[in-house]
C-alpha cells in the first residue's frame, strides 16, 4: 500500500516497531510507552508543512489509537485504522457469529484499554 501513495505523490514514512518486523528486540515484550517512544521519534522526522495522515493496521491501529489519546497535542489531518477491533465496514461478509464474538471482546478491551490508562 505504501508503494501505491508514493506512486501518487505523497510522502510516505514507514515504521518498524521493536520486537515487530524486521527490528531487533524480543517480540511481544516492548511496553506501550516504548512503542509510543518509537511513534514519537518517527513523527519528529515529518515535515510539518504537509497534511499528516497517520495509518495504522492490526496492533498498529491500536496502538496509534492510544498514542493519540494520550498526546492529543499532536497536529494531524486525519488517521485510518484497519482492525477487527474497530469494527467492519457494511460491505464486509462475516457471519453474524464472527462478528458477535468480535463485538463481545471488542468491549472486554476497551475495559483494559480504559484500566491501563489509569
Amino acid at each position: 500500500m505504501a508503494d501505491h501513495f508514493v506512486r501518487e505523490g505523497f510522502v510516505v514514512h514507514l515504521i518498524d516497531l521493536r520486537g515487530f518486523g524486521f527490528s531487533g528486540g524480543t517480540y511481544g515484550v516492548a511496553t506501550i510507552d516504548e512503542l509510543h517512544e518509537d511513534i514519537k521519534l518517527l513523527l519528529q522526522q515529518v515535515d510539518t508543512n504537509l497534511p499528516l495522515f497517520l495509518y495504522g493496521h492490526s496492533i498498529g491501529a491500536s496502538l496509534i489509537s492510544s498514542f493519540l489519546m494520550r498526546n492529543k497535542w499532536i497536529q494531524i489531518t486525519g488517521v485510518i485504522l484497519t482492525s477487527a477491533m474497530f469494527g467492519f465496514g457494511h460491505e464486509t461478509k462475516i457471519n453474524w457469529v464472527k462478528k458477535s464474538l468480535i463485538r463481545v471482546f471488542g468491549g472486554y478491551f476497551e475495559v483494559i484499554f480504559d484500566i491501563e490508562r489509569a
